[in-house]
């Protein structure tokens, strides 16, 4: 079981902030992650190079939760923590670093 969920929320985001923020969640040291990406309906749909990023990343333990409509930003938080399986679960999205 991973120590901490790291969730990543989406809505049309830039990926180049997107894969910003993913590296320095794979920088971590010294804790178990698992990290989830909820997309909340995005417009277009380009997440295909996520599995080679987050191979080259290192990070085994991910998944893209993809919404099929907008439903809110509080919608998407509830959907994706109740998907989380660490202890503690932290928000963040593309653009923000740890």
């Amino acid at each position: 079981m991973p120590q901490v969920s790291v969730i990543v929320l989406t809505y049309n985001p830039d990926n180049d902030k997107l894969r910003s923020t993913l590296a320095a969640v794979a920088a971590q040291r010294d804790v178990e992650l698992e990290v989830l990406i909820s997309d909340d309906g995005s417009a277009r749909k380009d997440f295909a190079f996520l599995p080679g990023f987050m191979d080259s990343l290192n990070v085994r333990r991910w998944r893209l939760l993809e919404h099929p409509v907008n439903r809110g930003t509080v919608a998407s938080c509830r959907s994706a923590v109740s998907e989380a399986a660490g202890k503690y679960v932290f928000l963040t999205s593309p653009g923000d670093y740890l």
